[in-house]
């Protein structure tokens, strides 16, 4: 009987750890820090991408549209400036730089080789507004908690 719950303690706390682990390396950290001096900016800042080239959520581009504007749908805002730097959580240089908006993530280093599945952090600087953050890269289907801009993703299907 001894065995038996022994067994029983130790093929829980394995099978714990593994979903915890999943869930670990997608979309956590805190959400998007937005400093923005203009009230009428809403932005709107995806923290995953799933680069597989089904043209859904492959690419990592946040926006912002005017919230004073009555068309519909409201106007992308341009910026006079903008640039985008991708970091690995760990630190160290950039593994992505881009300060053209024609230029987005995609998933890959600067030399063009695919990024590892995980967390990776963010710093995206639109004129005079610094917007930081976690985003994820996920590349097999997962249970997360993300915040995807088209949510037809099939990877992202059991996030919430």
């Amino acid at each position: 009987m001894k065995h038996l719950y022994f067994a029983s303690l130790l093929l829980c706390l394995v099978g714990c750890s593994k979903k915890d682990d999943a869930k670990s390396t997608c979309c956590t950290g805190p959400g998007p820090q937005i400093v923005s001096p203009h009230p009428n900016l809403q932005f709107t800042v995806p923290n995953v991408i799933t680069p597989n080239g089904d043209n859904r959520n492959d690419l990592f581009f946040p926006f912002a549209v005017d919230k004073n504007s009555t068309a519909i749908p409201k106007p992308l805002v341009t910026f006079a400036s903008q640039s985008l730097k991708v970091f690995r959580q760990s630190g160290g240089s950039p593994v992505f730089i881009s300060t053209s908006p024609q230029n987005r993530f995609g998933g890959r280093d600067d030399s063009g080789a695919d990024l590892s599945e995980g967390s990776y952090r963010y710093e995206l600087q639109l004129d005079d507004n610094t917007i930081t953050g976690n985003l994820c890269i996920v590349r097999q289907q997962k249970n997360c908690d993300c915040i995807p801009i088209d949510l037809g993703d099939q990877l992202l299907e059991n996030c919430r």
